[in-house]
Protein backbone atom coordinates (compact mmCIF):
# COMPACT_ATOMS: atom_id res chain seq x y z
CA UNK A 1 0.00 0.00 0.00
CA UNK A 2 2.32 2.55 0.97
CA UNK A 3 4.26 1.99 -2.41
CA UNK A 4 0.89 2.93 -4.02
CA UNK A 5 0.52 6.08 -1.66
CA UNK A 6 4.17 7.49 -2.87
CA UNK A 7 3.16 6.72 -6.43
CA UNK A 8 -0.33 8.59 -6.38
CA UNK A 9 1.30 11.52 -4.63
CA UNK A 10 3.77 11.63 -6.70
CA UNK A 11 1.81 12.10 -10.21
CA UNK A 12 -1.53 13.37 -8.84
CA UNK A 13 -3.67 10.85 -10.05
CA UNK A 14 -5.57 9.85 -6.76
CA UNK A 15 -9.12 9.51 -7.50
CA UNK A 16 -12.16 9.08 -5.01
CA UNK A 17 -15.77 8.75 -4.89
CA UNK A 18 -17.85 7.25 -2.25
CA UNK A 19 -19.27 4.43 -3.94
CA UNK A 20 -16.03 3.57 -4.45
CA UNK A 21 -14.93 3.63 -0.62
CA UNK A 22 -18.10 1.32 0.15
CA UNK A 23 -16.76 -0.98 -2.57
CA UNK A 24 -13.33 -1.01 -1.22
CA UNK A 25 -14.73 -1.15 2.53
CA UNK A 26 -16.60 -4.11 1.62
CA UNK A 27 -13.74 -5.67 0.11
CA UNK A 28 -11.15 -5.15 2.88
CA UNK A 29 -13.84 -6.77 5.30
CA UNK A 30 -13.90 -9.58 3.04
CA UNK A 31 -10.23 -10.19 2.10
CA UNK A 32 -9.51 -10.18 6.24
CA UNK A 33 -12.38 -12.60 6.58
CA UNK A 34 -11.33 -14.77 3.86
CA UNK A 35 -7.75 -14.65 5.41
CA UNK A 36 -8.91 -15.54 8.61
CA UNK A 37 -11.34 -18.65 7.28
CA UNK A 38 -8.31 -20.04 5.51
CA UNK A 39 -5.91 -19.60 8.50
CA UNK A 40 -8.51 -21.45 10.30
CA UNK A 41 -8.59 -23.71 7.89
CA UNK A 42 -4.74 -24.67 8.53
CA UNK A 43 -5.08 -25.22 12.07
CA UNK A 44 -8.08 -27.50 11.70
CA UNK A 45 -6.81 -29.15 8.75
CA UNK A 46 -3.57 -30.43 6.42
CA UNK A 47 -2.51 -27.88 3.80
CA UNK A 48 -2.64 -30.66 1.11
CA UNK A 49 -6.18 -30.37 1.40
CA UNK A 50 -7.28 -27.41 1.81
CA UNK A 51 -5.09 -25.39 -0.50
CA UNK A 52 -6.90 -27.55 -3.86
CA UNK A 53 -10.05 -25.88 -2.44
CA UNK A 54 -8.81 -22.46 -3.43
CA UNK A 55 -8.57 -23.83 -7.18
CA UNK A 56 -12.47 -23.20 -6.94
CA UNK A 57 -12.53 -19.81 -6.90
CA UNK A 58 -12.74 -19.39 -11.06
CA UNK A 59 -15.86 -22.03 -11.08
CA UNK A 60 -17.38 -19.61 -8.36
CA UNK A 61 -17.15 -16.73 -10.67
CA UNK A 62 -19.23 -18.37 -13.17
CA UNK A 63 -22.27 -17.76 -10.51
CA UNK A 64 -20.83 -14.31 -9.11
CA UNK A 65 -19.73 -12.74 -11.55
CA UNK A 66 -23.42 -13.20 -12.89
CA UNK A 67 -25.06 -11.96 -9.67
CA UNK A 68 -23.10 -8.87 -9.18
CA UNK A 69 -21.82 -8.10 -13.11
CA UNK A 70 -24.13 -9.66 -14.86
CA UNK A 71 -21.26 -11.79 -16.07
CA UNK A 72 -21.63 -14.98 -18.25
CA UNK A 73 -18.85 -16.97 -19.90
CA UNK A 74 -19.24 -18.48 -23.77
CA UNK A 75 -19.29 -22.03 -23.57
CA UNK A 76 -15.73 -22.06 -24.62
CA UNK A 77 -14.22 -20.29 -21.94
CA UNK A 78 -16.51 -22.20 -19.53
CA UNK A 79 -14.97 -25.10 -20.15
CA UNK A 80 -11.65 -23.55 -20.37
CA UNK A 81 -12.22 -22.34 -16.53
CA UNK A 82 -13.20 -26.21 -15.85
CA UNK A 83 -10.15 -27.61 -17.39
CA UNK A 84 -8.24 -24.90 -15.58
CA UNK A 85 -9.73 -25.66 -12.06
CA UNK A 86 -9.42 -29.56 -13.09
CA UNK A 87 -5.90 -29.52 -13.22
CA UNK A 88 -4.71 -27.13 -10.84
CA UNK A 89 -7.13 -29.76 -8.85
CA UNK A 90 -5.06 -32.56 -10.05
CA UNK A 91 -2.11 -30.64 -9.47
CA UNK A 92 -2.31 -30.17 -5.73
CA UNK A 93 -4.38 -32.95 -4.29
CA UNK A 94 -1.94 -35.66 -2.85
CA UNK A 95 -5.12 -37.71 -0.70
CA UNK A 96 -7.62 -40.18 -2.27
CA UNK A 97 -11.26 -39.74 -1.87
CA UNK A 98 -10.87 -35.83 -1.66
CA UNK A 99 -14.40 -34.32 -2.82
CA UNK A 100 -15.93 -37.02 0.27
CA UNK A 101 -14.20 -35.03 3.00
CA UNK A 102 -15.73 -31.89 1.94
CA UNK A 103 -18.86 -32.19 4.20
CA UNK A 104 -17.00 -33.72 7.16
CA UNK A 105 -13.49 -32.11 7.42
CA UNK A 106 -13.94 -28.84 9.17
CA UNK A 107 -10.49 -27.33 7.71
CA UNK A 108 -11.81 -27.81 3.99
CA UNK A 109 -15.11 -26.61 4.95
CA UNK A 110 -13.36 -23.17 5.39
CA UNK A 111 -10.94 -23.38 2.69
CA UNK A 112 -13.76 -23.67 0.52
CA UNK A 113 -15.84 -20.58 2.39
CA UNK A 114 -12.29 -18.78 1.57
CA UNK A 115 -12.71 -19.96 -2.37
CA UNK A 116 -16.49 -18.26 -2.36
CA UNK A 117 -15.32 -15.07 -0.55
CA UNK A 118 -12.19 -14.60 -3.04
CA UNK A 119 -14.93 -14.78 -5.99
CA UNK A 120 -16.60 -12.13 -4.51
CA UNK A 121 -14.10 -9.94 -4.10
CA UNK A 122 -12.52 -10.43 -7.58
CA UNK A 123 -15.87 -9.21 -9.06
CA UNK A 124 -15.77 -6.04 -6.38
CA UNK A 125 -12.39 -5.37 -7.61
CA UNK A 126 -13.50 -4.73 -11.14
CA UNK A 127 -16.93 -2.33 -9.93
CA UNK A 128 -13.86 -0.58 -8.45
CA UNK A 129 -11.66 -0.38 -11.12
CA UNK A 130 -14.53 0.71 -13.48
CA UNK A 131 -14.81 3.83 -11.66
CA UNK A 132 -11.57 4.96 -10.87
CA UNK A 133 -8.36 4.37 -11.80
CA UNK A 134 -6.31 0.92 -10.72
CA UNK A 135 -3.85 2.79 -8.52
CA UNK A 136 -6.57 4.81 -6.54
CA UNK A 137 -8.63 1.57 -5.64
CA UNK A 138 -5.76 -0.35 -4.96
CA UNK A 139 -4.63 2.00 -2.18
CA UNK A 140 -8.31 2.36 -0.95
CA UNK A 141 -9.03 -1.40 -0.82
CA UNK A 142 -5.48 -2.24 0.70
CA UNK A 143 -5.82 0.46 3.62
CA UNK A 144 -9.17 -1.01 4.00
CA UNK A 145 -7.69 -4.59 3.96
CA UNK A 146 -4.95 -3.58 6.62
CA UNK A 147 -7.77 -2.22 8.96
CA UNK A 148 -9.55 -5.20 9.24
CA UNK A 149 -6.46 -7.85 9.26
CA UNK A 150 -4.86 -5.84 12.05
CA UNK A 151 -7.93 -5.55 13.59
CA UNK A 152 -8.55 -9.67 13.43
CA UNK A 153 -5.36 -10.36 14.01
CA UNK A 154 -5.26 -8.73 17.62
CA UNK A 155 -9.01 -10.04 18.02
CA UNK A 156 -8.02 -13.77 17.38
CA UNK A 157 -4.53 -13.81 18.77
CA UNK A 158 -3.65 -12.20 21.77
CA UNK A 159 0.19 -12.99 21.25
CA UNK A 160 -0.13 -11.10 18.00
CA UNK A 161 1.81 -7.87 18.92
CA UNK A 162 4.36 -9.57 20.59
CA UNK A 163 4.96 -11.98 17.60
CA UNK A 164 5.56 -8.75 15.40
CA UNK A 165 9.67 -8.20 14.89
CA UNK A 166 11.24 -5.52 12.76
CA UNK A 167 13.59 -8.17 11.08
CA UNK A 168 10.64 -10.08 9.55
CA UNK A 169 8.94 -7.13 8.80
CA UNK A 170 12.03 -6.18 6.43
CA UNK A 171 11.85 -9.70 5.28
CA UNK A 172 7.87 -9.23 4.48
CA UNK A 173 8.28 -5.85 2.44
CA UNK A 174 9.77 -7.38 -0.82
CA UNK A 175 6.92 -9.99 -1.05
CA UNK A 176 4.23 -7.59 -0.31
CA UNK A 177 5.74 -5.06 -3.11
CA UNK A 178 5.51 -7.65 -5.63
CA UNK A 179 2.29 -8.48 -4.74
CA UNK A 180 0.61 -5.33 -5.04
CA UNK A 181 2.34 -5.23 -8.37
CA UNK A 182 0.93 -8.72 -9.06
CA UNK A 183 -2.88 -6.90 -8.02
CA UNK A 184 -2.09 -4.24 -10.09
CA UNK A 185 -1.92 -5.94 -13.09
CA UNK A 186 -4.80 -8.08 -12.49
CA UNK A 187 -6.78 -4.99 -12.19
CA UNK A 188 -5.53 -3.94 -15.48
CA UNK A 189 -6.30 -7.21 -17.45
CA UNK A 190 -10.05 -7.65 -15.55
CA UNK A 191 -10.96 -4.33 -17.60
CA UNK A 192 -10.43 -5.86 -20.38
CA UNK A 193 -12.46 -8.98 -20.16
CA UNK A 194 -14.11 -11.22 -18.15
CA UNK A 195 -13.55 -11.50 -14.49
CA UNK A 196 -13.99 -15.21 -14.10
CA UNK A 197 -11.14 -15.32 -17.37
CA UNK A 198 -8.52 -13.52 -15.15
CA UNK A 199 -8.97 -15.09 -11.92
CA UNK A 200 -8.98 -18.66 -13.80
CA UNK A 201 -5.41 -17.30 -15.67
CA UNK A 202 -4.52 -16.38 -12.30
CA UNK A 203 -4.62 -19.92 -11.15
CA UNK A 204 -1.59 -20.90 -13.43
CA UNK A 205 0.08 -19.84 -10.37
CA UNK A 206 -0.26 -23.01 -9.01
CA UNK A 207 1.18 -24.95 -12.15
CA UNK A 208 4.37 -21.87 -12.43
CA UNK A 209 5.01 -23.33 -8.27
CA UNK A 210 4.92 -26.84 -8.96
CA UNK A 211 6.83 -26.54 -11.71
CA UNK A 212 9.55 -23.84 -10.45
CA UNK A 213 9.59 -26.56 -7.17
CA UNK A 214 10.15 -29.67 -9.54
CA UNK A 215 12.65 -28.18 -11.15
CA UNK A 216 14.37 -26.29 -7.92
CA UNK A 217 13.59 -28.73 -5.18
CA UNK A 218 13.83 -31.73 -7.32
CA UNK A 219 10.31 -32.81 -6.08
CA UNK A 220 8.80 -35.95 -7.69
CA UNK A 221 5.31 -36.03 -9.18
CA UNK A 222 6.53 -35.35 -12.68
CA UNK A 223 3.90 -37.32 -14.28
CA UNK A 224 1.13 -35.86 -12.85
CA UNK A 225 2.71 -32.16 -13.34
CA UNK A 226 2.85 -32.80 -16.83
CA UNK A 227 -1.17 -34.09 -16.64
CA UNK A 228 -1.93 -31.30 -14.76
CA UNK A 229 0.27 -29.04 -17.12
CA UNK A 230 -1.96 -30.44 -20.63
CA UNK A 231 -5.46 -30.30 -18.69
CA UNK A 232 -4.38 -26.38 -17.59
CA UNK A 233 -2.78 -25.26 -20.92
CA UNK A 234 -5.74 -26.40 -22.89
CA UNK A 235 -8.29 -24.25 -20.54
CA UNK A 236 -6.32 -20.87 -21.31
CA UNK A 237 -6.90 -22.04 -24.99
CA UNK A 238 -10.08 -22.09 -24.90
CA UNK A 239 -10.33 -19.10 -22.90
CA UNK A 240 -7.62 -17.09 -25.58
CA UNK A 241 -9.10 -18.09 -28.67
CA UNK A 242 -12.68 -18.39 -27.96
CA UNK A 243 -13.92 -17.06 -24.65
Amino acid sequence: MFVYVVTLFSTNTFEFSFEVLKIAFLKGFLNALAGACYIFALKKSDVSLCAPMLNITPLAMILTSFLILDELPSVPGALGIFAIVIGAYILTTEKQRYFAKIFKDKGVQLALCTAIIYSITANLDKLGVLLINAQSYITLSMFFSFIFLLTFSSAFSKKFWRSLEKKSALLLLPVACVAALALYFQLLAIVLTKASYVIAIKRLSTLMTALLGGKIFKEKEVRKRTLAACVMVIGVLLIVLRG
